[in-house]
Formats: C-alpha cells, structure tokens, sequence
C-alpha cells in the first residue's frame, strides 16, 4: 500500500433522501424510453473503448496497437470470488473508466487446517501430494476463475494478476493463504514460525521448483467457459510476481532448539536496499515494475525475481510481467514501467486530488471497489472500522455502517483522473443498464427489490395494472447504496400507478479515525459456499437468492388472475449525468400473500 502527503479538509456531508413524484401518465411501455441524448458514455463496451490486443511496455511507457496506454481506477480484490452478477457488475463498473484496468487478488491456498480460514472449497490450491510430488487443486475454484477471467474478456478489461500473496510476519494476516502456507503444506510443517524459519521462500530451490510448478499449471490452463489458454489470453495485462513482496530478516532471539515450536522468532523488515541494479534486463524488456511493498522494507531478492519471470515468459510471452516490489525511481532509471497496484487510505478527498496531481506513472489502481451484491445492495467492506471499500459511483450520504462517505467525491477525482492521464476530455458518465427487479417480503410486508445496475447513481420505479401497457413513474429518486439484503420497498397502494412511500433511511455515521491494515479481515456481507455459487448458470445468471437476513424472494404467477389485487413493476437506472439506462423486465407484484 502507498501513501502520499495527506491534506486535512473538513467536509460538509449533504443528506439524500429518496422521495416520492407525481405520477406521469405514459400509454404503453415502447413509449417510456425517452428521446436519445446526445451520445451518452454507455457503462457497457463502444468501439471507441477497445481494449482488444496485448498491452507491451516501450521507453517507459504502456501501449496498446500504436496508442498510449495510461489508467487510473480502482483494485477489485473480490473478482476471484464472486458469482457471475457480482463479477459482470465489478467489470462493468471498471469498464465505465477511460482505460478499463483493474488488479484482482491472488491465488488462494487452504490454511484452515492451519487453524486459519481459508478452507479447501474455498481455495485455488488445497495441499501437497507427497506421492505424486505436485500440488492439489480444487477445480470448482479454478472454473470460477475461469468465469470472471472470460466476463472480463467480454468487456475488454484489462487484469493484473499477482500470483501469490506474500508473508506479512505471521500470521495474524493470512487471511486467504500465501507462500508460508504453501511452505507448510509442501514440507509438512505445521506452525508458521517455523515453516518461516526452517525454509526461506526467495532462496530454497525446492520450493521455488514446486511454486513453478503453480505458475505452470495456472499460464497452461484452458478456460473452460471461452477456450483461451491462460498464457495466451490478452485479457491479462501483466502477470505479478506476488503480492506486495518483501524479503523478511529472520532471527532467532533465543537459544533452543531450531525446530521447537516455542522457538522465538523475529522478522524485520530492512531498509530498502538498491537489488534492483543485479537484475539482468537483455531478456526481459517487458519487466513493468508494480509499487505495492511498504516503504521500509526489502524487495524480493533480483535473482529470484528474474528467474521467475523468465519463468512466466516462457508460456506467456507477450504478457507482461511485473515485479511486486520495486520503486519507482529504480523503474525510471533503467527504463522500466512504474504502476501503482495500491494506493489510498487517504483521510480526506483533498489528499486524493493531491495524489492524482502527484502520480504520474503509467498506471495507478485506488484500493479498493466492491460490486453489486447478488441478493441486493452492495458487497462492502471495512478495514479497522475507518476505511471502507468504495462502491460506483459513489454517494454522499452513508445510510449502511459500511459506505464511506468520502467515496462520491474520490471515485468522481478518479473517473476524471481516467481521462485527464490521456488528455481527454472527460467524458459523461457511464449509462446503467437494465437491473433486476422481483417480487419480495420483509416478512410482513409485500414488496420489491432488484439486483443493482453498475454506474446507477439512482433508480426510478414505474407501475402499471396492465401487463405492458400504461406505465407510470411512482417512485424515484431511489437509491441502492445499502448493505447486501437491504433494499427493500413495501408495495401496498390502492392501485400500481399510486406514489409509492420509499422508506426513510437516515444518515449513519462514520468512523474516520487513522486506519490500519487489516486487509482480508472477514467483513463481507454476503457469505455462500462455493456449491452455491457453482450451482448457478454459467455467465447468463439471472438468479435472486432464496434469503437474505431482510429481503426474502417471493414467487408470483407472471399473469393476475381476476380475484388477485396487484401489479405490474419495471425499474431503470438513472446516471450521474441523469440520463436513464434501459428498462428492467417487468414483473407482477401481489399486494396480498394471502
């Protein structure tokens, strides 16, 4: 993580409340589209955001075909983990920036047999198979990643891809596996000291030949949902050594025996120290070098960075590679490209101006977005209470513990930064498309919710007592920033073209103390098990869970009978810039459960 000079500005936080509107009398649903405006920024791909090709590094630079290719955006940890909607909704809402960029997390390996939390079902790589001398996999993982790799293939966004996560010091912070796990799996250590101890993971040859192994199988994979060959797959803009890679001191602090598990172990971070210059660069011109290594510590050693990458050219050579670790002023010096994986944890929006006057690399990724949530709402996320994943495109008022209020104002610097970096103009926000409304209960009321639409800055919602015919707007502004579960609007009028009552939801508010890094800490709102999620169509998912701990799904004939009082619904998204995306499906809302 990096962080630039932080400016102090206090902000005055205006309240948004979702209110009611006169009904507006439309004949027929053809006829609620309204008039084209002048060339709307779609959230969805245009021929003017094709981001088809390899991305190759020259003089410093990033191009793609004979363009410039610079980024500003956000990092979407969670694009490993989600189900189709989640994932197709993070994609969109990175494809809506100038560039369309975004780095996932890493590999996951299992470290609940470790008395960590990451379980098998939950993990890329599950253990060692002493007999074979290869690792386990989990395959229902690798087809999720499958999925989200193809979606982003759909979309023309680019990935960064770091492969491992890295050590930081114990492990407090394993939150989803990393290179002592797979220490402790592949030599049969269980304690984390002690696999630290007994095995240095950037200098012991066994282990670097079993973590090729890895790298193989991941750059030779076929994806099973499009057919591309993982190594060949231009969807990736570079593969990266690891995550935030640090080469740790390790010390025994007292004098007993080695292999004890009480032995006393201390790992310090050194200063940084200038390795960079041992590296061998004849062979490897497209090294782009990625900032994402706290200040005062050791980057990976250069020989174990080169071998690696060298390693990773040879099934993907026209992916770019990048070193987890390194400074920029080293990357300058030797002609390599600089990217910021990282960056944030800024106190104010000032400091985020300040840090996009102050960048001025190839690309830089903002930590952190979290999609749409599959029930409703949004996925969020919180690191020590203070800062909060952001979601799109960012609203001022926070009526859920886990919306940072600051995030309307630094994902709209970021949108701007997108294109300023190009020397664009910067372009309308993106256009929603259709969500996904259906029928619900809160357990004493009769309702609707729907799946959010990525970049809707609100929604409206129209009614009808004829399925297809006469729609009326009876609610909107509505806004979706809540947690996953949590939007919900009671239907109970006299008929489907009265105003609807949007409940009130008051403003939360926020701690915004100093943050500290808790990165994997599990805060997610939606929880399921991966035969839940593989269990889901693959890509076309258009699927409502059965619960939530608010919003149940109800179903409804899609055709009123004559003795049923209820009516017909379709929701749109509206954008920042007020332009209305495309209507949703209708869908038939009973005012009675009995």
């Amino acid at each position: 993580m990096i962080c630039l000079p932080v400016l102090l500005l206090l902000c005055q936080l205006a309240t948004i409340k979702a209110g009611n509107v006169s009904p507006l009398e439309l004949q027929d649903k053809p006829n609620v589209t309204p008039p084209p405006h002048p060339a709307p920024r779609r959230a969805q791909i245009t021929a003017s955001h094709n981001n088809s090709g390899f991305v190759y590094a020259k003089d410093g630079e990033l191009y793609l075909g004979n363009r410039l290719f610079k980024f500003r955006g956000f990092a979407g940890p969670t694009l490993l983990d989600g189900t189709v909607f989640e994932n197709t909704d993070l994609i969109k809402s990175v494809a809506g920036f100038a560039t369309g960029v975004t780095r996932c997390y890493t590999l996951k390996v299992a470290n609940d047999m470790f008395g960590r939390v990451t379980t098998a079902t939950d993990a890329h790589i599950t253990g060692w198979d002493k007999a074979a001398q290869d690792w386990t996999y989990n395959e229902v993982k690798w087809r999720q990643m499958d999925q989200a790799l193809a979606i982003a293939a759909d979309y023309k966004v680019k990935i960064i891809f770091p492969l491992i996560n890295q050590d930081y010091g114990d492990d407090s912070s394993d939150w989803v596996g990393n290179y002592i796990d797979l220490i402790r799996h592949r030599f049969n250590i269980s304690d984390y000291a002690t696999a630290q101890l007994k095995v240095d993971w950037f200098t012991d040859r066994r282990i670097r030949d079993d973590f090729k192994k890895i790298i193989k199988k991941f750059l030779t994979r076929k994806n099973t949902v499009n057919g591309r060959i993982y190594g060949s797959d231009d969807t990736f803009l570079a593969f990266e050594t690891g995550n935030e890679m640090n080469w740790a001191n390790i010390t025994v602090n007292n004098a007993g025996n080695n292999n004890s598990k009480t032995t006393n172990i201390s790992l310090t971070r050194k200063p940084f120290q200038s390795l960079f210059v041992r590296m061998s660069f004849s062979t490897l011109s497209q090294l782009i070098i990625c900032r994402n290594r706290l200040p005062d510590t050791r980057p990976a050693p250069a020989e174990w960075t080169t071998d690696i990458a060298r390693y990773i050219k040879s099934f993907a050579p026209k992916i770019l590679v990048m070193d987890g670790s390194l400074l920029n002023a080293q990357a300058k010096k030797y002609g390599k490209v600089f990217v910021i994986g990282e960056h944030g944890f800024y106190n104010t929006v000032a400091s985020w101006a300040q840090a996009y006057k102050t960048i001025t690399c190839a690309g830089a990724l903002g930590w952190s977005i979290r999609p749409h949530a599959e029930i409703n709402g949004f996925e969020t996320h919180s690191e020590s209470g203070s800062t909060f994943s952001y979601h799109l495109p960012g609203w001022p008022n926070s009526t859920a513990a886990n919306f940072d209020p600051r995030e309307a104002g630094i994902v709209r610097l970021t949108y701007e930064a997108s294109f300023q970096v190009l020397n664009k103009p910067v372009g309308q926000y993106p256009v929603p498309d259709a969500p996904f409304p259906y029928f619900a209960t809160n357990g004493s009321d009769t309702g609707i919710s729907w799946k959010g639409a990525a970049w809707a800055q609100h929604y409206e919602i129209w009614g009808a007592a004829i399925h297809d015919k006469g729609y009326v707007k009876v609610a909107g502004p509505v806004y979706d920033n809540v947690d996953a579960g949590d939007l919900f609007i009671p239907i109970h009028p006299p008929s489907p073209t009265s105003p609807l009552e949007i409940p009130f939801k008051p403003t939360v508010n926020v701690n915004l103390d100093v943050w500290q890094d808790a990165k994997w800490v599990e805060h997610a709102t939606v929880k399921r098990s991966m035969q839940d999620i593989m269990a889901l169509p693959l890509l076309k998912r258009d699927y409502i869970p059965q619960a939530s701990h608010l919003v149940r799904r109800k179903t409804a004939s899609h055709h009123s009978s004559g003795n049923s009082k209820g009516g017909w619904y379709i929701v749109r998204g509206v954008s920042v810039n007020g332009i209305p995306g495309d209507f949703s499906k209708d869908v038939y809302i009973p005012y009675s459960l009995a």
